[in-house]
């Protein structure tokens, strides 16, 4: 189940019978790879965290929340804030767990409630998963 096989492909190849030409033939299928999982954006001045999660690709995630982070249009206040405060520097991106689509809001409850995140003094996520 964990398939950290970040940004790669899976390379399928299936056989093919061709009566008709008598011989065999190869089709070549590229499949991306969806890794859906939970993540964590930290403050590393403050310790503050921000629990997120993505069904379809985590592996996109830090880029396309930075770039709201980075252009002022992220939608929670708290961290946008801390953000322009302290700067891209100091923030780092993690994968904290990789898991089925199905899972994902479960995990995200939980990681929320482990890292306390919903509480101002220790992150800043808004609801409590």
């Amino acid at each position: 189940m964990l398939y950290l096989m970040t940004m790669k492909m899976k390379l399928w190849i299936w056989k093919h019978h061709f009566k008709s030409k008598g011989g065999y033939f190869m089709k070549i299928h590229f499949e991306t790879n969806v890794i859906s999982g939970i993540f964590e954006i930290r403050n590393i001045m403050t310790n503050q965290v921000y629990i997120g999660g993505s069904e379809t690709n985590i592996n996109t995630m830090q880029t396309t929340y930075f770039t709201h982070l980075s252009n002022n249009t992220f939608s929670n206040k708290y961290l946008q804030d801390s953000y322009n405060y302290y700067g891209r520097k100091n923030f780092k991106f993690k994968i904290l767990e990789i898991c089925e689509p199905k899972d994902l809001l479960s995990l995200k409850k939980k990681w929320v409630k482990k890292t306390k995140s919903n509480d101002r003094r220790y992150g800043f996520n808004i609801a409590r998963g």
